[in-house]
């Protein structure tokens, strides 16, 4: 059987402590100059940035149906996206590796960038805006003379 003794003291030493916590929060404590905060630095490593890996797009256009497998990844220093593999409709896949994409800020949130279209034969230079929706999912937009579109990439696991 527990006494009565141990019972006040356990159930006391939380008050105690409390009591003492609080009287230590009136003190002033002395201000300590800290240094700024640095500015980010630009991506280094692959890990770096959540836009790193490979991102599959669906297409249903009368150009294209399917999907497009592109790969964000680092070149000499660049974000760039490649495209790796093209999907029909039907599940047939053809390899790629073809450069569609250019980050060109990567600080800015939207990320901007440059990203290569191509319509009628013509392969066209566009700029764009590249947003992380979620971990899974970013929104590319572009408005090119009048031609707006704004594609959604899932990421590949």
């Amino acid at each position: 059987m527990i006494s009565l003794g141990v019972i006040v003291v356990l159930a006391g030493i939380p008050h105690v402590l409390a009591e003492q916590v609080k009287s230590n929060q009136n003190e002033v404590s002395p201000v300590t100059q800290q240094k700024p905060l640095e500015q980010s630095q630009p991506v280094k490593k692959e890990n770096d940035n959540p836009l790193f890996g490979k991102w599959k797009v669906n297409y249903n256009s009368e150009a294209f149906k399917g999907a497009v497998i592109n790969e964000i990844t680092l070149d000499n220093g660049k974000m760039i996206g490649i495209t790796v593999a093209y999907i029909d409709e039907y599940g047939n896949s053809e390899k790629a590796n073809d450069t569609i994409l250019e980050i060109t800020l990567e600080k800015a949130h939207p990320y901007k960038g440059i990203y290569q279209l191509e319509y009628e034969g013509e392969s066209y230079k566009v700029p764009c805006k590249i947003q992380s929706v979620s971990e899974t999912q970013l929104r590319l937009s572009y408005d090119y003379y009048g031609y707006a579109d704004t594609e959604i990439w899932n990421k590949i696991r």
